[in-house]
Formats: C-alpha cells, sequence, structure tokens
C-alpha cells in the first residue's frame, strides 16, 4: 500500500522523547507505531482502549454513577423530573455557559 498521506502533530517535547525510546527499544519507529495505532481504530471501530474516568474521580457538579446506588440514581432521576415539572430548567445555551464555567473552559473554545 502506498503510504503518501502526512499527519502533523504537536507534543510535549519530553513525553515524545520518552515514548520514541521506548518504541526504539521495541524496534518500532514513531510513524510504524502510529500506524499500528490507526490499523487497530480501524479493527476495534473506535480507540483500541478504554477512555474513562477512575471511578473514584469527584468531578464537581457532576454525578459519579459508578459510585451511585441504584436507590441514588431513582432519587436523582426523580428529582430530575419534578424540578423539569416546575418549570426549574435551563436552555442549552445556559447549561453550556455553566459547563464552561465549571471547567474554566472559554465559551468560544467550546462551539464556535
Amino acid at each position: 500500500m502506498n503510504k503518501s498521506s502526512v499527519l502533523t502533530v504537536r507534543l510535549e517535547p519530553t513525553k515524545r522523547q520518552i515514548v520514541a525510546a521506548i518504541l526504539r527499544a521495541l524496534g518500532l519507529s514513531e510513524s510504524t507505531a502510529i500506524d499500528m495505532f490507526y490499523d487497530q481504530i480501524m479493527y476495534c471501530n473506535g480507540l483500541p482502549f478504554d477512555v474513562t474516568l477512575p471511578e473514584d474521580l469527584d468531578i464537581p457538579g457532576v454525578m459519579n454513577l459508578g459510585k451511585m446506588t441504584k436507590e441514588e440514581i431513582d432519587e436523582a432521576v426523580i428529582k430530575t423530573i419534578e424540578s423539569s415539572k416546575v418549570g426549574e430548567v435551563m436552555s442549552v445555551d445556559e447549561a453550556m455557559d455553566m459547563f464552561c464555567s465549571m471547567h474554566n473552559i472559554p465559551r468560544e473554545k467550546l462551539c464556535k
């Protein structure tokens, strides 16, 4: 297969040096490792590993379903339904603004 497509990636230099050394020890070039990674993405039809947060990570304002009992989840769902019945809702823009504020993300970087 003709490999003529070029991919440019920005990495933190120290990370690249460490990974390049590991790959050299494995007898792989960075290009070969990236090609292998792309093969695995195609084979798995997604990332070849789970991308998740640790279950014990607490993010303010975000429910961690992995740490909640069924009763706690049921209670949260009922509370949400009851709040919406009495008009305690927010627009998508309000929700996006709140999300950006909670995570210190400039709103213009989230959606353009």
